[in-house]
């Protein structure tokens, strides 16, 4: 096992990963103002050949304490080997920060 495969089970708490019948889905929520922010995946799609990750950036709760520091919020997850195309829905995430977005 390679360093990167064996510090990506350690991380995912798994004694390995067997890349022929599994692989690695990462969403990233993009640049957030504050820490507090967190990535939710919601649901995963498969049909025909294609597989859709269903994900939103949770915000802090109101008057949760947070860190007053960027973040970059992101999910990981061990799935079963998917070899159609992978979509994301939403296709990118919608940073706090945009000035078209709201905070």
């Amino acid at each position: 096992m390679d360093l990167a495969t064996a510090l990506a089970a350690k991380m995912l708490k798994v004694k390995k990963i067997d890349w022929d019948k599994q692989m690695i889905v990462i969403v990233s929520g993009g640049t957030q103002p504050t820490g507090g922010y967190k990535v939710e995946v919601t649901d995963l799609k498969a049909d025909d050949d294609t597989l859709t990750v269903h994900w939103k950036v949770v915000p802090p709760a109101p008057g949760q304490r947070v860190t007053q520091a960027r973040s970059n919020p992101a999910e990981t997850l061990l799935i079963q080997r998917f070899d159609g195309e992978v979509r994301f829905d939403p296709a990118s995430s919608r940073s706090a920060l945009d000035k078209d977005g709201e905070p």
